[in-house]
């Protein structure tokens, strides 16, 4: 992710007990507007030391599947300040 952009994830650590266990969290995405680009990218990485996991994220600036002006220099309704909320199922296995 670009550096203007924060994200936080809470909790910020699962802990498992049992191969195929459910956990749940939070994905807060803050920023200011940036309207130069659709698309943002990055990713969580999840580790406990020995493994390592990789959680892939993607910031839309404008909702999927409208228009977009691709070289136009406005932008009608740009990446929103406020906090955007994704909640995702996390399954442990082998």
């Amino acid at each position: 992710m670009p550096t203007s952009i924060a994200v936080t994830v809470e909790p910020s650590v699962l802990s498992f007990s049992a191969i195929g266990e459910k956990k749940s969290f939070k994905v807060h995405v803050y920023g200011p507007n940036i309207a130069q680009q659709p698309i943002t990218s990055g990713e969580i990485m999840w580790d406990d030391g020995v493994h390592f996991v990789r959680s892939p994220l993607v910031v839309f600036t404008v909702l999927p599947g409208s228009p977009y002006p691709a070289f136009s220099t406005r932008q009608k309704k740009p990446f929103s300040r406020d906090s955007s909320m994704h909640h995702k199922n996390w399954i442990l296995g082998h």
